[in-house]
């Protein structure tokens, strides 16, 4: 369980959140761009998928190492918004 610990402690750090929330502006920016200069949505949603799902991987480490100590937080509710989207195609709203 050491190894969860540490994990906490990493993902934790400003610097992990600031990359994240980076990470998705990006993702966000580039599919604007694409929409804008290239008129694909299908090349605009894969460009939002791989922003969310990138930007995802912290939260739902986060949330499994939280459950497992038998936390239940909030992140369970912003988790379940982020898959809810995703099933509806609305990758925008699961980029907010």
């Amino acid at each position: 369980m050491a190894e969860s610990n540490s994990i906490d402690t990493w993902l934790d750090r400003p610097v992990v959140h600031i990359s994240t929330a980076i990470y998705i502006a990006a993702g966000m920016l580039g599919a604007l761009g694409v929409k804008s200069l290239v008129h694909d949505p299908h090349v605009e949603n894969v460009v939002l998928l791989v922003g969310v799902a990138g930007a995802s991987i912290p939260l739902l480490i986060s949330l499994v190492s939280q459950v497992m100590k038998g936390n239940f937080s909030v992140d369970i509710l912003a988790v379940m918004s982020i898959v809810t989207s995703l099933i509806l195609g609305q990758y925008w709203v699961a980029a907010l």
